[in-house]
């Protein structure tokens, strides 16, 4: 029973991963494709088949992708996004979530994104930040705005993380690239299997 029950949990861990990325997919495209039934419904019930939904959902998903990169887009776009930039709690909620993805944007505002390592003077433990704002001019006239810079730390096991201001000098450059950076401060930087199979960690 006990090699039994190790056999069991090895299985389940392995399983985890993959289980629960299907079922995020899977529960997204499944909704997806509800919802395009509930609307071709009103068109013709005959002209609906199951995966349609999610084959035209990627295929808006693509144009829209398209349509950002003509010159007139950020116009557009600009005009959308006036009711979600005014309504006094929406452009709270909107500005975080479009802020957030214009940082991963490859193309956004934030395409340097750097991934750091902080050393804090006198104390010898280092820590990995994401440098979120390269300077503090626009900043309250409280904080300290000289040679500084905002880098977010994130924590492990959670999505969040702390902002530190700090001077520039506490900071260096890596070539981590931003995902890597986030998917091994997510996990507490444990090694994954091909690094402990190769010994490389």
């Amino acid at each position: 029973m006990k090699q039994l029950s190790k056999y069991f949990l090895m299985g389940a861990l392995t399983l985890l991963p993959f289980g629960l990325t299907v079922a995020i997919v899977l529960s997204f495209l499944s909704w997806v494709d509800g919802l395009s039934q509930k609307v071709f419904s009103f068109i013709s019930s005959d002209f609906y088949f199951p995966g349609l939904g999610i084959a035209i959902g990627l295929s808006l998903i693509c144009l829209l992708g398209y349509f950002t990169t003509l010159p007139f887009a950020a116009k557009v776009l600009k005009a959308l996004e006036l009711p979600f930039r005014n309504v006094p709690i929406l452009k709270s909620i909107y500005s975080a979530v479009k802020n957030l993805s214009d940082y991963f944007s490859p193309n956004g505002a934030n395409s340097d994104q750097q991934v750091v390592v902080v050393r804090v003077p006198g104390f010898e433990a280092e820590f990995m930040g994401l440098v979120t704002r390269r300077d503090l001019n626009d900043m309250p006239k409280e904080f300290t705005r000289e040679s500084r810079v905002a880098v977010f730390i994130p924590l492990s096991y959670q999505v969040g993380g702390i902002t530190v201001f700090m001077p520039r000098s506490y900071i260096q450059r890596t070539d981590m690239k931003v995902e890597q950076a986030m998917k091994s401060a997510l996990t507490a930087w444990m090694p994954s299997r091909d690094e402990i199979t190769k010994g490389t960690y």
